[in-house]
């Protein structure tokens, strides 16, 4: 099953993905680049929201999903521009329905133009070239409706050099080079964590390729911080910080593992994401509680279970009201989905560890033999 997912990563290869709940919200909003508390208000989205009529329609339409008419409401709000930061978040948002809509092709080219267009802010340049590793990590495969995602996003210089025989690798440039036009937290988060794991796959530390690599890694994970300090502040940015919180959680745990971070530290990271997911106004059942769970169970095993499963309390038939479809589909698909199957065995740890989450997993097809014996209590 290919579906848009979140957050749907694994410690040993990666499968990962764009934060589509709050990510939709964030990406149509590019904020200007400056801390403010008043950020949102002198957004070029916002002032278009005062000034135009087309664009106030097009906002209500994306809101009903309805992206072909949001986008024709959004192309005709272009006029409505009266600076290079309006015309460029109308064209993203234009970008933005068209991935939405599911023209991935018309939409990493549309991602592009802005990329290219030096008239444009460097925020808004960098965002458009991060949406194009988004759009890969949003799906568990790297084909989607036909449609072969990195071979058109590699195509075309800058983007054809980035291309290597590792398709992480290759994403990580790709990151690497929006990072290097502007620091946008869920770049530096995606960069830190596909160098840990080629890091984590090597547990060569000590080399000088292995010291550069944890430099870059820790720089990395700095910059994400730094980045959710300027956003913080803004209700529509901030909505992207638990999303860039927990893939550096996920690069810091690799580090643990390797013994070249404290597990304290990546545990202060997965609970700033728990936090910032509930001030942003997520459903619990997100997947922050279940990467954190992941983490402990990884570890420190059963001398976390009692914290593990107070985690995990969020993943029940009971509250499936206030979880997420992307989160409850990713348990189900990754039973059997050869795509994300190697995130099995963390989900298998935790149903041993807490039988109320395997019931919920039971819920969603699994078999009680999918969880060997002896149970971990």
């Amino acid at each position: 099953m290919t579906i848009r997912n979140a957050w749907g990563l694994v410690f040993t290869f990666v499968v990962l993905a764009a934060l589509v709940f709050a990510g939709a919200a964030w990406f149509l909003n590019v904020q200007q680049a400056k801390p403010s508390s008043t950020l949102s208000a002198e957004s070029p989205s916002a002032i278009l929201m005062r000034t135009s009529q087309d664009f106030q329609t097009a906002r209500d339409y994306q809101k009903k999903s309805d992206y072909v008419t949001a986008r024709s409401y959004y192309e005709k709000a272009l006029p409505a521009a009266t600076t290079p930061a309006q015309e460029a978040q109308i064209k993203f948002n234009i970008a933005a329905m068209t991935e939405l809509d599911g023209d991935y092709v018309k939409a990493i080219q549309l991602f592009k133009e802005i990329a290219a267009n030096k008239s444009y802010s460097a925020l808004f340049r960098a965002t458009a070239i991060q949406e194009l590793g988004l759009i890969r990590y949003g799906f568990y495969d790297a084909r989607v409706n036909g449609v072969d995602i990195p071979g058109e996003t590699f195509k075309g210089e800058p983007y054809a050099s980035f291309k290597t025989d590792d398709l992480n690798r290759s994403y990580r440039n790709l990151f690497e080079y929006a990072a290097g036009i502007y620091p946008l937290g869920p770049s530096e988060a995606y960069i830190a964590l596909l160098y840990s794991v080629d890091l984590l796959n090597s547990k060569a530390t000590t080399t000088p390729d292995g010291i550069a690599m944890l430099a870059r890694i820790n720089a990395s994970a700095a910059a994400a911080e730094k980045d959710v300090q300027r956003v913080k502040n803004d209700p529509v940015a901030a909505a992207r910080i638990p999303d860039i919180l927990v893939h550096e959680g996920l690069a810091l745990t690799n580090l643990a593992v390797l013994g070249a971070t404290s597990p304290q530290r990546v545990e202060a990271i997965f609970k700033d994401a728990l936090q910032f997911a509930t001030i942003t106004g997520m459903m619990s059942g997100n997947f922050a509680p279940y990467h954190y769970a992941s983490f402990l169970s990884r570890y420190y095993g059963i001398q976390r279970s009692k914290n593990v499963r107070s985690l995990l309390t969020v993943y029940r038939q009971s509250n499936a009201a206030n979880i997420y479809k992307t989160v409850s589909s990713f348990f189900q698909d990754v039973r059997t989905d050869p795509a994300i199957t190697g995130e099995r065995k963390n989900v298998v740890t935790l149903g041993r560890m807490d039988p109320d989450f395997r019931a919920y997993l039971i819920s969603l097809g699994w078999h009680e033999t999918d969880f060997p014996s002896p149970k971990i209590q």
